[in-house]
């Protein structure tokens, strides 16, 4: 990876939250995670950018899989091509566990603001593990105003 790389992503890492001691003061958890909305939004535009160059590996880790696979039984990690792709993919999978990190901690929350659910659901846009509390937002938002 290169330098410039490893310093935009440790910058977006590195970004304070907006205002975050106001918005704190406030107390609710959907205030704290829209307050990391713009940080959230620029990890996942990286990770998408960074997955992006990364599938090109992966596909080739796939052919080199198929020819050589045959009718033995070799590990992925055997194939040379898996180390270039796990390489690749090195600062997405830092993006995708710090991004985990911080949707555990809201993990079960219900948010009641459209900002919140929408941006609860890019989330979800591009990881398998938030789609649960995404969907689930998504259909407690129009059961309320189905009731409302």
């Amino acid at each position: 990876m290169t330098s410039s790389r490893r310093a935009a992503l440790g910058a977006i890492l590195a970004a304070p939250l907006a205002s975050l001691p106001a918005i704190a003061a406030l107390g609710s958890d959907e205030t704290r995670f829209l307050a990391s909305a713009s940080r959230i939004v620029a990890m996942l535009n990286e990770y998408d950018r960074l997955w992006a160059e990364s599938h090109p590996f992966y596909e080739a880790w796939l052919k080199a899989a198929e020819h050589l696979i045959g009718d033995r039984h070799l590990e992925r990690d055997t194939i040379p091509e898996w180390d270039t792709y796990c390489e690749s993919r090195r600062v997405a999978d830092e993006i995708d566990a710090e991004l985990y990190d911080l949707h555990e901690s809201f993990e079960g929350v219900q948010f009641q603001s459209a900002d919140a659910i929408m941006l609860r659901h890019r989330i979800a846009l591009t990881f398998d593990w938030a789609e649960q509390d995404a969907g689930d937002n998504v259909k407690a938002y129009w059961e309320a105003r189905q009731c409302a």
